[in-house]
């Protein structure tokens, strides 16, 4: 729900309103670079909350601030892990 519009209301026909199941839902994001050390960034989802909770094991620093890495805006509250080397 990432960029919806929520707003509350008391109005219940609300709750008869057409509906469509999602089937499939597939993820968009990549991993770009090589580099010594990845950067997730924080763009208000939940799921990250739960990747730190279940990568609890690696160290995690944050940035305090917004910058620029190459032509990619990071978000203050970036993520910085070390990268892996499978």
């Amino acid at each position: 729900m990432s960029h919806a519009d929520v707003r509350e209301t008391a109005d219940r026909a609300i709750l008869d309103a057409p509906v469509q199941a999602v089937d499939v839902l597939t993820i968009t994001g990549a991993v770009k670079g090589d580099g010594a050390v990845t950067a997730i960034l924080h763009n208000g989802a939940n799921a990250l909350g739960t990747l730190r909770y279940r990568l609890k094991d690696l160290k995690f620093e944050a940035t305090e601030q917004p910058f620029k890495a190459g032509s990619i805006d990071l978000p203050a509250g970036t993520l910085l892990v070390a990268s892996s080397r499978a």
